[in-house]
């Protein structure tokens, strides 16, 4: 809650949907990176590894406005849904309908 306020995540297995809200003067790619930064050093720790974890681009979006905004969180809740069984997703959403 210093740089940004997470709204709503998800963590699936090949990628991570993300709605934030930056503070003040934060940029969004600065809080990606380093975001990516910082969880690519703790994942590589956890399974004794090295290297890449994330893709170098990322797919940001202005959210224009509320309809937008619902939509989007509803993408984000509705995204782990066609999982199998034995896959991993981790969600959090803060106001969903």
């Amino acid at each position: 809650n210093v740089r940004y306020k997470i709204v709503s995540y998800v963590i699936m297995p090949n990628h991570v949907h993300v709605v934030l809200m930056p503070y003040g003067e934060w940029m969004v790619q600065d809080i990606i990176k380093s975001i990516k930064h910082y969880s690519a050093l703790r994942i590589n720790r956890l399974l004794g590894r090295v290297g890449q974890v994330w893709q170098k681009e990322s797919f940001d979006r202005i959210i224009r406005d509320e309809q937008h905004y619902q939509n989007i969180l509803k993408y984000i809740y509705n995204n782990p849904r066609n999982l199998t069984k034995d896959s991993f997703s981790l969600y959090f959403a803060e106001n969903l309908i």
